[in-house]
């Protein structure tokens, strides 16, 4: 995943703070996105170990 961060992406700009810095919220939004296609990659990397284990 990639993405600049512009203005929108702001404390000042999503309201969690008065400067303008990466808002927090927006930083977690991310990471919870990419965890959750990196834990999906997990659990079916690991059905198909599982489906060739005698």
């Amino acid at each position: 995943m990639r993405h600049e961060v512009t203005p929108a992406d702001t404390a000042l700009a999503v309201g969690s703070g008065d400067v303008e810095v990466l808002a927090t919220p927006r930083l977690l939004t991310w990471l919870e996105l990419i965890a959750d296609g990196e834990l999906e990659r997990v659990v079916v990397d690991r059905a198909r170990f599982l489906a060739n284990v005698p």
